[in-house]
């Protein structure tokens, strides 16, 4: 574990600044962590309604579209409402691979609709408990799980939470460090011996929760049929006003309030004949022939609200290993050509567009 250089605001009344434990278990059998997932859930949410005063632990799933990270979590040893300098500063001191999961709002200082307040802004959590499954180099959180690390729960001097003699690493190719890892992470953060007692109560009260059990990966996953569709009546109307709206904006604004981008949506509501989860419809996207993406679920536990879904675009990545800082956003591209002349045309294209280098500046 490790502790922060300087106090972060939740210590104790003494002034302890924080500690964070990070205990790592090597998983050998094949796992898959959405599977997992979606068996224990209920099994949680109805335990922890009935013993903490019907508030499930918040929960978080995601997966890139290379397959090759993949992350479920449940409950939170800390919880983030606010990233700012002091956050990262806490973030950047946990133990090394550990993964802060979340997301937050575009539009920070916009108005809030009711089924997204318990969201809020922004929500992050530190796991208690997370299962995940990656290759070192793919991982956001890449740690060096093959070498010795002293931040890592040690299960004997001689090898690590990997089971991996330092003498084996040596020795191994760097086609062969790129084996899948699969583990259990916890993590514990307390200021004071009182509070790690806490905290491991709760905790342990999530081991006793969670099994070993697993839901079929059927590729056929189905929903039950959708029984009505609720729209606004005049939603198409008030989405043509808004677009009216910017493109006057657009038009008639010369000073540095004017508008560069604007995104909007319409609303639908769809109702099924049975109830149905979020990790139900997790399962149908990546079993049931879904388009590659990457996939998100978070669940902050409160009030039950679920934030989910499927992109094709992964706005930056920061590989931990080697700092590469990788980038998929759509706008302001092209497709690729058939041929190395059509590459060159569609780049020109792509050039001659104030529209897309405009878009490239903001992405």
């Amino acid at each position: 574990g490790g502790n922060e250089s300087g106090g972060d605001g939740d210590g104790d009344r003494d002034g302890n600044r924080p500690w964070t434990i990070q205990i790592l278990q090597k998983i050998n059998h094949p796992f898959d962590t959405l599977c997992w997932l979606h068996a224990n859930q209920p099994r949680l949410e109805a335990i922890f309604n009935h013993n903490y005063e019907n508030e499930s632990p918040p929960t978080f799933y995601l997966s890139n579209v290379e397959d090759t990270f993949e992350a479920a979590a449940v409950g939170s040893a800390l919880t983030i409402n606010e990233m700012d300098d002091k956050t990262w500063e806490i973030i950047k001191n946990l133990p090394s691979g550990s993964g802060v999961y979340g997301a937050k709002r575009f539009d920070k200082d916009g108005s809030i609709s009711a089924e997204w307040e318990e969201f809020g802004k922004e929500f992050w959590m530190l796991p208690a408990i997370e299962l995940r499954r990656d290759k070192s180099r793919s991982s956001p959180f890449s740690s060096g799980y093959g070498a010795k690390n002293s931040n890592s729960h040690m299960v004997n001097e001689d090898k690590n939470v990997n089971g991996i003699s330092d003498i084996d690493e040596k020795d191994k190719t760097s086609e062969e460090l790129m084996q899948i890892d699969q583990m259990l992470m916890i993590h514990l953060r307390f200021s004071s011996f009182e509070e790690l007692m806490d905290k491991a109560k709760y905790t342990l009260n999530l081991i006793q929760c969670i099994t070993s059990k697993v839901s079929t990966s059927v590729p056929c996953t189905t929903l039950p049929p959708v029984v009505s569709r609720g729209y606004n009546s005049d939603a198409q109307e008030v989405f043509e006003r808004g677009v009216t709206a910017a493109l006057d904006q657009f038009e008639n604004c010369n000073n540095s309030d004017t508008l560069q981008k604007v995104v909007l949506a319409r609303r639908g509501d769809l109702h099924f004949a049975t109830e149905v989860k979020g990790l139900d419809v997790m399962m149908k996207l990546k079993f049931g022939g879904r388009v590659d993406g990457h996939l998100f679920y978070m669940k902050p536990g409160r009030l039950g609200n679920e934030f989910l879904g499927c992109s094709p675009e992964r706005l930056f990545q920061v590989r931990g290993d080697d700092g590469i800082v990788m980038s998929e956003a759509l706008a302001g591209t092209r497709p690729r050509g058939r041929t190395s002349e059509a590459d060159a045309e569609l780049l020109r294209d792509l050039m001659r567009s104030d529209k897309d280098k405009s878009e490239i500046i903001i992405t």
